[in-house]
């Protein structure tokens, strides 16, 4: 008798086309701050250093924000959201974040790219969470 496995793993073709662009652009921001620590002979923190600064709020505020957007998309593509909706918020979150970090550029910044950037990313995480509970409670 053959066992059925806890769980049946879900193929979520959408959500994963965007986490893997937007791991890319993880790689491509840590690299930034890699080659701004070589320039800098920092290794550790900062010193002060507005380059590294910067760069690494770039990295950081990336890392802190996309995470959860890339986990609302799981959960609305699992829940049979609608496709459409989903690469809106994956395109979204992706222009957002390179708003973000061009907005940052500590040679160039510029701030309305940057508040674009957060709202942009803001729009998707609230506006994810908001479809994925009336996916799953659809009386509200």
């Amino acid at each position: 008798m053959e066992q059925t496995p806890l769980y049946a793993a879900a193929f979520i073709p959408i959500t994963t086309t965007y986490a893997a662009i937007l791991a890319l652009m993880m790689v491509a921001l840590a690299s930034w701050v890699i080659l701004g620590r070589a320039q800098t002979g920092v290794s550790i923190g900062d010193d002060g250093q507005e380059l590294l600064k910067r760069r690494t709020r770039a990295f950081g505020n990336f890392a802190e924000y996309v995470p959860m957007c890339v986990i609302i998309m799981f959960v609305i593509e699992n829940a049979s959201g609608q496709p459409v909706f989903l690469h809106a918020l994956g395109i979204t979150l992706i222009v957002g974040r390179l708003a973000h970090a061009f907005g940052i550029h500590p040679e160039r910044p510029m701030a309305i790219l940057r508040v674009a950037g957060a709202a942009l990313t803001l729009l998707v995480l609230g506006g994810g969470a908001l479809y994925a509970l009336k996916l799953v409670l659809p009386g509200i």
